[in-house]
């Protein structure tokens, strides 16, 4: 499949599922996005044209192979797409939905004002050790010809990441974005990731083709960071911590920060084969 001349253009998965399997449709009603997302510089339509917003998990520790978000524009509205691919399966599922013009103006003119499109390329995003001597290996750049390539295994999430508008576009790779100094990266990734949960829903877990698994998966995070431990024991990680694998059952997370002595416990049930979201402020 063909997307246009350009390498770094979008997938165009979820306008060609649209117009091949919806027919005509309206943008939905109800905005996805959050409410401080808006810009009092909002582009205008010569500059919203060929403009997307991109999100790519090109490599993880698990449980997903594949995993991307994406807000492109198409003529009078925009397209929101959700994929996710799993470990031990050779298949991707996505949900698309269409989002109103409007609502892209205010979410990519909101991208412009947090400086997306000036987000820097780490040195680290391919080789360098990025955290407690992990080692990130080479990952190939986004190929929109083969969106869905299983992408290699890393000890850390490997994001491509890509933003254009008004004939501008920065695409960087990134390792372990979540855990940048500058936070343009980690950024970009919440607020398409609350705007296609919004619009699309959730995607639920596919278990591994032939098995069923007993581990499953912890997602942490906290404001301010703090150091975690599961079931008394210290994990070596502070938050945010993207995946945890523990067994399947109940477990004690426990966050301190002891430079602000701080300290926050919670017990979550862990099913087989999902990720389930630990995130906590702390008092």
């Amino acid at each position: 499949m063909r997307h246009g001349p350009s390498l770094r253009a979008p997938t165009g998965l979820a306008f060609a599922l649209l117009a091949g399997l919806c027919g005509p449709a309206r943008a939905t009603e109800r905005t996805p996005l959050p409410d401080d997302v808006t810009s009092a510089h909002l582009p205008n339509d010569a500059e919203l044209q060929e403009s997307w917003a991109r999100v790519a998990l090109r490599a993880n520790p698990g449980p997903y192979h594949y995993l991307a978000y994406e807000v492109t524009m198409r003529g009078q509205a925009g397209v929101v797409s959700h994929v996710r691919g799993f470990m031990g399966r050779g298949d991707v599922v996505s949900k698309t939905d269409l989002l109103r013009k409007h609502d892209v103006r205010r979410l990519f003119g909101w991208l412009r004002d947090q400086g997306v499109l000036d987000m820097p390329q780490p040195p680290t995003a391919t080789a360098e050790p990025v955290r407690k001597g992990k080692v990130t290996p080479p990952v190939a750049l986004f190929d929109p010809n083969n969106p869905h390539l299983g992408p290699a295994h890393s000890p850390v999430p490997v994001f491509d990441l890509s933003f254009r508008l008004g004939g501008r576009e920065r695409t960087v790779l990134v390792a372990d974005p979540l855990s940048q100094a500058d936070r343009r990266h980690a950024t970009l990734i919440r607020v398409l990731r609350q705007v296609a949960l919004a619009a699309t829903g959730d995607i639920a877990y596919q278990p591994p083709t032939g098995a069923a698994g007993t581990q499953g998966y912890l997602f942490i995070d906290s404001v301010p960071s703090a150091e975690v431990h599961i079931d008394g024991v210290p994990i070596g990680e502070s938050t945010p911590v993207l995946t945890w694998t523990v067994s399947a059952g109940s477990h004690t997370v426990t966050l301190e920060n002891k430079r602000l002595g701080l300290k926050k416990e919670t017990r979550v049930k862990v099913h087989a084969g999902q990720t389930t979201s630990v995130e906590l402020t702390l008092p």
